[in-house]
Formats: structure tokens, sequence, C-alpha cells
């Protein structure tokens, strides 16, 4: 009724029908449409430039002549005068993207173009707030549930994006989190938690001790685990109340990983624990968690071999505090951020296959920087990491994160995440020959940032101490399965008033947007407008999507342009 209401109330811009280039069809989520316009003197586009990835093409031949449209190794039919066709192609290469017709006589006549292909942009949407959440995680090939970790014991769920007021697991009784670094640390779901329902925590006790468990699955409630059934998998006696790490993660081959600091130094000064064989301590282990007849569990195969006297779980070596670590799942390379002494933050790095008995170099090293005290030759065959920033300004300590591989953020690819937990700037690298490439997000600063985690979809999560948690998304923001993007004219009606439009989104409870105030406005003068309003008029930014805005103006600039 309301749309009917404004429709009829309001003079509606006519725009021949297809001409802001939008068919029927419900596009991909994350699919950004570009109107194109052949005539017999060129091209015109409805954008200039398009963010990577895939990219919908509606193409209208408004010439006298036939014309085609070709990009990327795509083309459309030869269209003959007032004929349209669609095509979609997925832009992977960012930079210049020829465009042109390929029939003989547009190309003698030099029909082509070059059209900016950009790294799709970022942002970080709030999906909840949490108490003091510390990691993120999901399911084995489960969508529909997503896990936070909660620092003073609890792990809540979320179903299809909607928290259950139960907690999955309540520990809040077992764990000790008064400390700084104390807390529910870690969880990793077995690689076969559909059919067994195991998974395992981590945490520090109410003696300041590490304690790894294992639980089950409840067999009433799948949403909840059986809080009677858990089984102590790993105890570690802790020297002082600090350098617990706390990551757990399964490889490639259904083994846990998981790291131990130092053990600190606050109470017992045993600097050298990173570099010591008979002890737990500045390690990542790497271990079988089911029950075994010798044991609490077992040893897998392929764990090094790092002489007599050397535990056989110790997998890497030589790390002061690795908070959180890291596997690509396409390449296998690790990553572990390494948490400094006094003036160095540390992103340790091996390749594929080359991290199993690595030493990181823990204390002879704090980053690169030797140490005064240990000599270089206490710490054999040290690594040097692969980037490390100065502890100064706002920075206080690394906070590891993982390689991104979420299909919605084709620019980030491949690239690894970390942050530092005071300055909570989000940064990404690459490895190139051997060296880091950094790349900054340019996102806002989220002080107190202590973890990423994923999905089972890849998508990119951020946790804050203050209780925030967010997750990676596109800028271009793909729009719900039931609000399908539509062309600027069904957005959005308006009243000519000789100068200036007047715009109103159809169907928006009737919300009145900002005028512009001239008769020829550009498509970034539209973009503006819409999305920051003006003194009379509110903004349109909540209540369309940024590919909706750009519909719209796409769809202005093409309706005012001189016939």
């Amino acid at each position: 009724m309301r749309r009917a209401l404004l429709a009829g109330a309001l003079a509606t811009l006519v725009l021949a029908a297809g001409a802001s280039g939008r068919p029927g069809a419900q596009a991909d989520r994350d699919e950004v449409t570009v109107a194109v316009t052949a005539l017999d003197s060129g091209f015109r586009l409805s954008r200039k430039s398009v963010p990577a990835g895939r990219v919908r093409f509606a193409v209208e031949n408004r010439g006298t002549k036939p014309h085609d449209f070709s990009i990327a190794g795509r083309k459309t039919r030869a269209l003959a005068p007032g004929e349209r066709a669609v095509l979609a192609v997925r832009l992977v290469a960012t930079g210049g993207q020829e465009f042109k017709s390929t029939l003989p006589g547009d190309v003698r006549r030099g029909l082509r173009g070059v059209l900016s292909v950009l790294e799709r942009g970022v942002k970080v949407t709030r999906i909840g707030r949490f108490a003091e959440p510390v990691f993120v995680t999901a399911l084995p090939g489960d969508e529909r549930h997503l896990f936070v970790v909660e620092k003073r014991g609890r792990v809540r769920v979320l179903v299809d994006g909607r928290l259950r007021p139960q907690p999955f697991l309540d520990l809040s009784a077992e764990v000790g989190w008064a400390g700084n670094e104390q807390g529910l640390l870690g969880l990793a779901f077995a690689p076969d938690y559909e059919r067994s329902g195991l998974f395992y925590v981590y945490f520090t006790d109410q003696e300041e001790n590490a304690r790894l468990v294992e639980y089950r699955r409840s067999r009433s409630n799948p949403d909840r685990a059986d809080p009677e059934s858990g089984r102590l998998v790993v105890h570690v006696e802790q020297p002082s109340g600090e350098h617990y790490a706390g990551m757990l993660l399964f490889d490639s081959e259904g083994f846990l990983l998981f790291g131990l600091g130092d053990g600190g130094l606050h109470r017992n000064r045993e600097p050298m624990r990173a570099q010591w064989g008979d002890r737990l301590h500045g390690k990542i282990l790497r271990i079988d968690p089911r029950a075994r007849d010798a044991g609490a569990y077992g040893i897998p195969p392929g764990n090094p071999d790092l002489g007599a006297g050397w535990r056989p779980e110790i997998w890497a070596y030589g790390l002061r505090n690795p908070w959180r670590f890291w596997i690509d799942r396409e390449t296998g390379d690790f990553y572990v951020g390494d948490v400094g002494e006094f003036v160095r933050e540390s992103i340790d790095y091996a390749p594929a296959g080359m991290a199993a008995g690595t030493n990181f170099g823990w204390p002879c090293f704090e980053g690169g920087l030797p140490s005064t005290v240990y000599g270089p030759e206490s710490c054999p065959g040290a690594v040097p990491p692969l980037f490390e920033y100065a502890r100064e300004g706002v920075n206080c300590a690394v906070v590891g994160g993982l390689v991104v591989r979420d299909p919605r953020l084709p620019g980030l690819a491949g690239r690894y995440l970390f942050a530092d937990y005071c300055g909570g700037e989000i940064e990404s690298l690459r490895v190139a020959a051997g060296r880091a490439v950094l790349q900054h997000l340019g996102l806002a600063r989220l002080p107190g940032l202590t973890s990423f985690g994923e999905d089972a979809l890849g998508r990119v999560y951020v946790t804050t101490l203050s209780g925030a948690v967010y997750r990676l998304d596109p800028r271009l923001a793909p729009l719900p399965p039931d609000r399908p993007v539509t062309d600027g004219r069904r957005i959005f009606v308006s009243s000519g008033c000789g100068g200036c439009h007047t715009l109103a989104a159809a169907g928006a409870t009737g919300t009145v947007g900002p005028s512009l105030d001239v008769a020829k406005p550009s498509f970034d003068l539209v973009v503006e407008r819409v999305t920051r309003g003006t003194a009379q008029m509110p903004s349109f930014k909540d209540v369309l999507s940024e590919q909706q805005i750009e519909s719209v103006a796409s769809f202005v600039v093409e309706a005012t342009r001189p016939k």
C-alpha cells in the first residue's frame, strides 16, 4: 500500500525499460551490475570501476548498427539495434580491464575502453556482544553453527545467526580466569565430530595450571555439551600465572596441535624452558588426543625425532607465548604470532612440511634481535621470524591470526591476517620469495582485539575483550536473498522540480531522501547525497545496501542524460 501511495504521489522520471541494465533474474549475492549502452560512437558504462569478483554486464544496443560487447575473454552475440543481452564475467585481476566490440566495423572504428578492476573493500560487521570473547570457531562442514569462547569459562553457540540462551558448555566453576592471560582459552572440534561428538577445550584451572580436556556432545540436545563427559588429556603445571598460549587446531591428518607458552618468569626464573626437550613449555605440541592404553593420548606418526631426552609430542619449539597459530588449509604453510618480552613482536613462519622440528629461537632471540644474555649457540638452528614490529607507541602484544580463504573476499585470498592487542589495527601479509609483503586493510582500530577465527564458510571473525565480535564482510555488501538487487528506477521514485530531484525509497516506510539540487547530477554526487543525506533530509545509508545506492546513481545519471 505504501509503495502504491508513493508511486501515485510522486511523478516518476521515465527511463526506457532495462536502461539501468537489471533484468528480472536475481543475481549472485556478491555480484556487481554494470549497465552498458552500446552506441555507434562507443560504449557508455554506468561505472568506471568495479571490485574484483563476479560482474554482470547488462548490455543494450542503442545505436543504429549491430554491436557486440567483449570483456575478459567473453562476449555477447551481435546485438541488433534495440536488443539487449547479459554477460556474467568473473574479474580476478586488478588494474585496467579492456572492453570492446569485436565486429569488424567496430574494430576499425576503435569501439573500446578500459574498466578499472579494484580490490574489493572490506568492512567489519558486529554480530553480537559476549563476555570477554577470545575465540570463534565452527563445526567441521556445518554452516549453521558458530561457537564463541568466553574467557570466564563459557562456550556460547549461535544457530543460523541467533544466540541460544543456554551456553553450549559452562566451565565457569572450574576455570580460573582472574589473571590477564588466564581463562578458557581454546576450543577445537574433532574432524569427525558429526559422528563422534568429541571436542577439546584448553583452560587454566583454579590452581593456575593448564588443562586440555575432552568433552562429548549431549545425546539429548545437539546444541549442548555433556558437562559430565570431561576426560583429562593433558595437565601441565605452570611455574607462574602467565604465558599459557592457548590455541587448539586439528591438522589435515586429524591430529591435534596446541600451543604452550614458556611459563613466564614471574615466580620461577628458568628462561631456557622453551629450549629444553624434557619440558612442554614454549612449544607447539602435536598429539592424537583419543584415549590410548598407555595414557591419555597417543603420539602421531610423523612427529619429529629431536633427540635423546626430548618429549615425543613436541612438534616445534623456541616460543615465548604463541597465543594463536594457523595452518593454511590450501598450502599447508604454518604461521604463529609469538608475543615478545620488551621490544619485538613476531610472526613466525614455516612453509608446508617444514614446521616440524623448527626452533623459533626464544630466548636467544626476541624476534630477530639477539639476546645479550643467551648466545645463539644456546638455540641451535634458530629460524628468524617472517615479520616483526617494534613494541612501541600503542603496540603491546601480537595477536596471530589466520589465512583468508573466504570466497567473498578475493582481494584477501591467501593473505595472513594479524593484529596487536593494544593497537587493534588489522594488518595482512603474504609471503613472496620467503619475505613478508605487508598490506594495510584500512579498517578502524579495534583495541583489545583478542583473536581471529572462521566459520565453515571461511568467513573471518574478530573478537575483542570488551565484548564485541565482528565479521569481515565485503564493503560492497551482498543483499539478503529476499531483497534482490533491482534497478534504480524501481528502488527510487523521483519528483522532478526543474533543476532538482527529490528521491524516496520505494517500499522503505516512505522515507524521503536527499534533494539533488542540480539538473544533471554526476554519479559520485548522487552516491554522496544518498549515502550522507542533507541538512534537511535523512541518509539512506541504513535503508539501502551500497549496491542499491550505486544502482540508484546509475538510474539518475542515465535519466538526466541529454537525449
